[in-house]
């Protein structure tokens, strides 16, 4: 009998190969009965992201959207699959910025940490990228970062 409480832990998923090989970490070093994992996917509001030079891009938002939205929801569900039985479900998330909507995210829900994927981008950001290290300054649960 298991007498601890699973971890519970928010992956963050954009599908991409970091976010699947953070997923592959949980699922490497975790069993079912020892972690609670929730995917979440942040989808970035497209008229917030648009430019104010160009005053109708609110009438190209619309179908934007919702490609981002079905984009959003399908690296939520490849995660999940991919973690079964670990990942009891997933959420898309909406705000302008994907730090400030996770860590908004994280301070009303009760999770243990915060999990993310790091890419491998320029040697400017070799150690953390922007987000990666925007998580870790603002959040108020420990954030696990898988190479």
């Amino acid at each position: 009998m298991h007498s601890t409480k699973p971890l519970h832990l928010l992956l963050v998923s954009d599908g991409s190969a970091s976010a699947l090989r953070a997923a592959d970490w949980i699922k490497s070093h975790f069993a079912a009965d020892d972690v609670d994992v929730t995917i979440a996917s942040v989808l970035r509001s497209i008229v917030e992201v648009g430019s104010p030079t160009f005053a109708p891009i609110a009438d190209y938002a619309a179908p934007l959207e919702d490609v981002a939205d079905h984009r959003a929801r399908q690296a939520c569900e490849r995660t999940q699959e991919m973690l079964e039985p670990l990942a009891s479900k997933a959420v898309v998330l909406e705000g302008q910025t994907i730090a400030g909507t996770l860590i908004a995210y994280v301070r009303d829900h009760p999770y243990d940490a915060l999990v993310t994927g790091r890419r491998h981008h320029s040697l400017s950001r070799t150690m953390l990228g922007s987000i990666s290290a925007e998580l870790c300054h603002q959040s108020p649960i420990p954030v696990w970062i898988i190479p």
